[in-house]
């Protein structure tokens, strides 16, 4: 079972590890939610209460032949906090 992906604010992934005792490729895992162990799920649990944010991840994109050739939107400004684009 995948989990959502959790983003940190700079300089969290080393509070976790040296939090947690794991390495820098166990954390990326955790953070993106493709492993569940134990040891990721405490990960996990560490990384949100340092302020990291659970985003939930898009599904899988259509070819654009199956849809009507139009490109589907890509709301990651949203994601981002509502970052405009151009610095505006």
């Amino acid at each position: 079972m995948d989990y959502n992906k959790i983003l940190v604010p700079n300089g969290t992934m080393a509070q976790l590890r040296l939090a947690c005792g794991a390495s820098y490729p166990t954390i990326r895992k955790a953070l993106n939610g493709t492993v569940t162990t134990v040891t990721h799920l405490r990960i996990r649990e560490k990384a949100l209460e340092l302020g990291g944010a659970e985003i939930r991840t898009a599904a899988p994109v259509e070819s654009a032949a199956v849809n009507g050739g139009a490109a589907p939107a890509v709301a990651s400004a949203a994601i981002l906090g509502g970052a405009q684009k151009g610095g505006e």
